[in-house]
């Protein structure tokens, strides 16, 4: 069963607050979320609220948009989505307090 979970998520004008479900990999969690008024979905690493991927809901439905998940996962080592979110907390250090979400 989908575990669904509110957060908040990093936006250009602040931290948005919105939901999806939860998916665990790498001793990270990430929210998969759709966010209609933009049509994507966003897969978004809780402590950072960054965005480990995006995809175009008008091509993809959420299996599909899950299965993308997995295929990134795949892909990629826990190192790079590591680097990626030290990569974020570097950009973003003088506009977010982190951690943006606690740990579900």
């Amino acid at each position: 069963m989908k575990k669904i979970i509110k957060i908040k998520r990093n936006h250009i004008k602040g931290l948005k607050p919105c939901s999806g479900e939860l998916i665990e990999r790498y001793g990270m969690q990430f929210c998969l979320t759709k966010i209609k008024s933009l049509q994507v979905y966003y897969l978004i690493e809780l402590e950072t609220s960054c965005s480990a991927l995006v995809l175009d809901a008008r091509f993809y439905t959420i299996k599909a948009a899950r299965i993308a998940v997995e295929s990134l996962f795949d892909k990629k080592s826990a190192e790079d989505f590591i680097k990626a979110k030290l990569r974020c907390v570097f950009e973003n250090n003088a506009r977010v307090e982190f951690p943006v979400n606690q740990p579900v």
